[in-house]
C-alpha cells in the first residue's frame, strides 16, 4: 500500500503536465464569423470548408484536420491567431484556432480570399 502511494506522488507531475487544461477564452479575442460551410472531397478525404470575416475581410477557410464530416454551424466564434507567415507582402499563411461553445478548439487555414465582388458562398 505504501509503495503505490508513494509511486502515485511520483508520478502526480507527470499525470498533471499530460491532463489537458480547458482553453482560456481570454486569449480568443478575433470574432470570427462563419457565413457558409462546405464539406469538400480531397481524393480520398473530406475536409471541411468555411467562408468567413474576420474585421471585414473575407477569407476561405479549411479544417487543417482533413477528417471531419461535419458541416460547421454559422454564426460568431472566438478565435486566435495561432501560426502567422508573412514572408512577402504578396502572401499570407494563417492559421487560426477556434474556441467552439463546448470549450473544444478547431484549427482553420486560410485557403483563399476571394473578391469582395463575389457574393459569399460562391467558389
Amino acid at each position: 500500500m505504501r509503495r503505490s502511494i508513494a509511486l502515485l506522488i511520483l508520478l502526480s507531475p507527470f499525470l498533471c503536465a499530460h491532463a489537458k487544461s480547458k482553453p482560456n477564452p481570454a486569449d480568443y479575442a478575433i470574432t470570427v464569423h462563419v457565413t457558409g460551410s462546405h464539406l469538400i472531397d480531397r481524393g480520398g478525404y473530406t475536409c471541411e470548408s468555411i467562408d468567413t470575416i474576420v474585421d471585414g475581410q473575407r477569407y476561405l477557410m479549411r479544417n487543417i484536420n482533413c477528417q471531419q464530416t461535419y458541416v460547421f454551424q454559422l454564426g460568431d466564434y472566438p478565435a486566435r491567431i495561432v501560426k502567422e507567415d508573412k514572408i512577402h507582402t504578396y502572401e499570407l499563411m494563417r492559421i487560426y484556432e477556434f474556441l467552439l461553445p463546448d470549450g473544444q478548439t478547431r484549427q482553420f487555414q486560410i485557403s483563399g480570399i476571394p473578391d469582395s465582388t463575389t457574393p459569399s458562398g460562391t467558389r
